[in-house]
């Protein structure tokens, strides 16, 4: 069975934005940004990872990627695999939240796709998210 995800890459950050378009029907969005962390906490805020297809065909699913370089060495960070749409011609969403995250460090995360045979690739670019301080606590 061929095995094909449609895809062009951006991603925006919390500083402002940076991205590479790859050409053709390729139509992928991949976001690393800050959601507001609960004002009781002092945890960071996590790093959302989004991302959405044009089209896929034989996709079972994906791996989400960390490292603390560019460089890596990088581990699969998702507790299971996100499921993919199988095949469709139509636009699908996606998204994972980083809570494991530490105040003040900057993480790169890319994102794999895995088809229905087992076949993984890499689909994304590595990016870097911005660092993200703790977040005070509630009076």
């Amino acid at each position: 069975m061929k095995y094909a995800i449609t895809l062009l890459v951006l991603l925006s950050l919390m500083t402002g934005a940076c991205g590479q378009e790859s050409a053709g029907r390729q139509a992928t969005e991949l976001r690393a940004a800050g959601r507001q962390a609960a004002e009781t906490t002092t945890a960071p805020e996590p790093n959302v990872i989004t991302w959405s297809t044009a089209s896929e065909h034989g996709s079972f699913g994906y791996d989400v990627y960390r490292g603390l370089s560019e460089n890596g060495p990088f581990t699969a960070v998702n507790a299971e695999i996100i499921p993919g749409a199988g095949t469709t011609d139509l636009t699908r969403h996606y998204e994972f939240v980083d809570e494991d995250i530490e105040p003040d460090t900057t993480y790169w995360y890319y994102i794999e796709s895995i088809s229905l045979t087992g076949e993984r690739k890499r689909i994304t670019p590595i990016h870097p998210s911005k660092p993200k301080p703790t977040v005070p606590a509630a009076d």
